[in-house]
């Protein structure tokens, strides 16, 4: 995985995301990290996405998957 954060990729990938990605992207980095930290339904929910987007965007941004996501933001709080 890249030595990036998980906001410096979201900013880097703002123009290659959906609509309801860039949506998501926004609430994420409004309360970041605090913001994926959540349940995957509270956080689609907050950005008014599907839970499949939030699923989606974590994978396009290189996770197998949510869990995986936030051990990454975990990792950066450490």
């Amino acid at each position: 995985m890249s030595d990036k954060t998980i906001a410096e990729r979201l900013q880097e990938e703002e123009n290659t995301l959906t609509r309801a990605e860039r949506q998501l992207s926004h609430v994420i980095l409004k309360n970041y990290p605090v913001s994926g930290l959540g349940t995957i339904t509270t956080l689609a929910e907050a950005a008014e996405v599907s839970t499949p987007t939030v699923a989606r965007l974590v994978q396009k941004l290189g996770y197998n998957g949510f869990p995986d996501f936030q051990a990454s933001l975990r990792r950066e709080l450490d």
